[in-house]
């Protein structure tokens, strides 16, 4: 069973590697600014792949505050109910507003890769109809199916489950962070600066942004005010105190 001091362990361990994730996508756009001007098409190319990389590890900050906040509410002698309206707020915001604008940066970032690619004036492209497609994946996931789960109270039932499935999908979401940057890295030793790589790449990117935001939005109506073993209703059990059987006995003689 998992303590409140272990969970917290575990979300400044969260905090510390999203830390490092995002320090590590930022030299990534260091890298991209210092690109000439004549690899804008390898820049364009990087930037989804980049972008994933970053977006994820952003989201993941955010979520590691909210654990933060879960595990202090049950580290004070004296919880207050304003720790645990911080964090159903943060929780709120990242799966209403951030998931679904991470989503729609990429596809942003997709539209730079077709400019480089096709042309300003090119029309409607296949990778268009992917990145609408995994836009309105993450709308409905984000405004429609996680009101659901936290109206039906869809969650962990115990504490130690949600500890051990964040734990999960924090190394998963870390994973994508180091996979992007490994990636980005790819494309700069491996494209020619006036070269563009295959559409798929940034179709993958769009895709696993929206499966990442997706997962992430269902582990955050899963561990949504999940009760902590020292929460439950103690029951006093009389008989196995020896003092109290002992009083017990001693009240029901004449």
């Amino acid at each position: 069973m998992a303590d409140p001091q272990d969970s917290f362990v575990s979300a400044v361990r969260t905090l510390v590697a999203a830390f490092i994730g995002l320090v590590l996508s930022s030299l990534g756009y260091a890298v991209l600014a210092g690109e000439p001007s004549d690899a804008q098409a390898r820049s364009a190319s990087s930037e989804p792949v980049l972008g994933v990389g970053f977006a994820v590890t952003g989201s993941l900050i955010i979520y590691a505050i909210a654990l933060t906040l879960d595990a202090a509410e049950h580290l004070v002698q004296t919880p207050s109910r304003t720790h645990g309206q911080v964090s159903a707020s943060v929780r709120h915001i990242l799966a209403w507003f951030v998931a679904p604008l991470l989503v729609f940066y990429i596809f942003l970032s997709d539209q730079d890769y077709e400019d480089a690619r096709y042309g300003q004036c090119h029309g409607t492209e296949p990778l268009d109809y992917v990145g609408l497609g995994f836009i309105a994946m993450q709308v409905v996931v984000s405004w429609l199916i996680y009101p659901i789960m936290i109206r039906r109270h869809t969650r962990a039932k115990k504490w130690n489950i949600a500890v051990r499935t964040t734990a999960w999908v924090s190394w998963l979401l870390l994973l994508v962070t180091f996979a992007s940057a490994i990636a980005f890295a790819l494309i700069g030793a491996e494209v020619r600066a006036t070269h563009t790589v295959s559409p798929l790449i940034p179709g993958a990117c769009i895709a696993i942004m929206t499966l990442a935001m997706v997962g992430l939005t269902g582990q955050l109506a899963y561990t949504h005010q999940v009760p902590h073993a020292q929460d439950q209703p103690h029951v006093d059990r009389g008989d196995t105190d020896p003092d109290h059987a002992a009083g017990a006995g001693s009240e029901a003689l004449p």
